[in-house]
């Protein structure tokens, strides 16, 4: 049990070079219970899909059977994962990042590489942008709480929602906010003039 007052399960979900691990670090930095962590991507990198897969449910199996929280790294959000989590009465939380465009994830893998970091085939980059925003779209049926972040220029929430109910949207949203999550979500509540800087603190439970 934690500070929500039942176990949660969060997805970190963006395509390849969208910044899911600056929202991450982010969220770390400020004291964002998240629970054990569980990065399926880096996994399979490592030891193939197979195992990953195998060891990836096995250790979720355990999160939701023991009612520990857990926070999820991918580049698809899936709502499997989030049915299931509900179905076990665990608070579900989507932060989804993005970039305006999928060459941009292509020139931040890039620079990425350049830097040391991990190479992803650009035809893997640019699937995993488009399947991702079908992911978000499947997800919002089953997530307690929504965050859409944008970080082509830098990170910045520009939607966030509770229970598939809009309480904020900036008023300078990215077009994939307007088709893959506007018409999921109840919009008569959206406030543009909201401070995003308190909305983002709702992502931990002591502000409840």
């Amino acid at each position: 049990m934690n500070a929500w007052g039942s176990p949660t399960y969060i997805s970190i979900a963006g395509g390849n070079g969208s910044g899911k691990t600056t929202l991450k670090e982010g969220l770390i930095h400020n004291q964002v219970p998240l629970g054990e962590m569980v990065d399926i991507d880096m996994l399979t990198k490592l030891i193939g899909f197979e195992a990953s897969s195998t060891y990836f449910g096995q250790k979720i199996n355990h999160y939701l059977e023991e009612g520990i929280s857990y926070t999820q790294e991918t580049t698809t959000p899936s709502h499997i994962f989030f049915k299931t989590a509900k179905s076990k009465e665990f608070h579900t939380i989507l932060c989804f990042v993005a970039l305006d465009d999928e060459a941009m994830c292509v020139d931040r893998v890039a620079s990425r590489v350049e830097l040391g970091g991990h190479n992803v085939p650009e035809d893997i980059i640019r699937k995993n942008y488009r399947d991702s925003f079908v992911g978000l779209s499947k997800c919002i049926p089953f997530v307690d709480e929504l965050f859409l972040y944008n970080n082509s220029h830098h990170l910045e929430l520009v939607l966030a929602a509770e229970k598939q109910k809009a309480i904020f949207q900036h008023s300078a949203a990215p077009p994939w906010v307007e088709k893959y999550a506007v018409p999921y979500l109840d919009m008569s509540r959206v406030n543009q003039k909201a401070d995003s800087h308190t909305l983002q603190r709702s992502l931990d439970p002591r502000t409840k």
